[in-house]
């Protein structure tokens, strides 16, 4: 079984390819919602701008739309 610490860097792994920067993040005075909402589900803005993300898949996924705007 994995520790909580350990499934949050599986997760940005599988996500990025990497690991976050996350006292970059930490450290500046505000960031976007979007991206706000990308680091909350370990996928980093900086990486993966615009409406994809890794999904595990190497090109990139498109975010569905239904995922894409707030309900």
């Amino acid at each position: 079984m994995m520790t909580e610490s350990e499934l949050s860097d599986f997760k940005e792994i599988v996500h990025n390819g990497e690991f976050i920067d996350w006292d970059y993040w930490a450290s500046l005075q505000s960031i976007t919602p979007q991206e706000s909402a990308r680091l909350t589900f370990f996928i980093d803005p900086h990486k993966w701008d615009g409406n994809q993300y890794s999904g595990g898949d190497v090109k990139g996924t498109i975010i569905p739309k239904d995922l894409a705007k707030k309900s």
